[in-house]
């Protein structure tokens, strides 16, 4: 039975997460790639231009966030700054089962978040909890998505990633490493994850018969 699934873009007015507090008015050239969320740990995947990777090594040393990062080119570099006491966004989030999809900073630098929610039913509560911790969301953008082919939210999410990124278009514009390193798995795991929802897909599209009927 086809199942639903709600695509859902939130602000938050009060985050409390200490990378976000710490980047209002740095003016810094960012681009969220994306968020793993555990139950001890936050990896917030950035692409950052070189010149502001002393502002956020320094923001990190100040708040005591772990931070990693590899060139990608002569410009820009690609970081993982991880956070040992997940704020109450993404505890939430961990709570509900939510998968985030995006993140960016919006004309005011409050968060704007891209989520996959399971449940139309966890939706009201997800949201009173960020109320309840203070966090004075909005909900801009709600959107029902239908789960075809059995797809799990993991796959969902991941088939999203790499159709937002390019990873379908040719030539590509990313490739299966860079883009794994975006989801923060190993490509390894990511390639199954893409296959077997592809596989999914194209078995629905070959199953799926609609009789008509033609006057010969």
């Amino acid at each position: 039975m086809t199942r639903e699934i709600i695509d859902v873009i939130i602000k938050i007015n009060k985050p409390d997460c200490p990378l976000l507090a710490h980047l209002v008015g740095k003016n810094l050239d960012l681009n969220f790639y994306n968020i793993v969320v555990s139950e001890n740990k936050v990896s917030h995947i950035i692409v950052a231009g070189k010149k502001d990777l002393s502002v956020i090594k320094k923001i990190s040393r100040d708040v005591k966030l772990g931070i990693r990062y590899k060139n990608i080119n002569n410009k820009d570099v690609l970081l993982w700054v991880e956070n040992y006491s997940p704020c109450s966004f993404c505890k939430t989030l961990l709570k509900y089962k939510g998968l985030p999809t995006g993140l960016k900073l919006d004309k005011d630098e409050k968060p704007v978040y891209r989520i996959l929610v399971p449940k139309r039913s966890l939706l009201k509560n997800f949201v009173s909890d960020l109320e309840e911790s203070g966090l004075k969301p909005d909900l801009l953008k709600i959107d029902l998505r239908l789960r075809i082919a059995k797809l799990t939210p993991t796959q969902i999410r991941a088939l999203i990633l790499a159709y937002e990124n390019g990873f379908f278009d040719y030539p590509k514009k990313i490739n299966l490493e860079r883009l794994s390193e975006i989801m923060g798995v190993k490509p390894s795991t990511l390639d199954e994850i893409l296959r077997r929802g592809l596989r999914k897909l194209v078995e629905e599209y070959l199953n799926r018969k609609e009789g008509i009927e033609i006057d010969l």
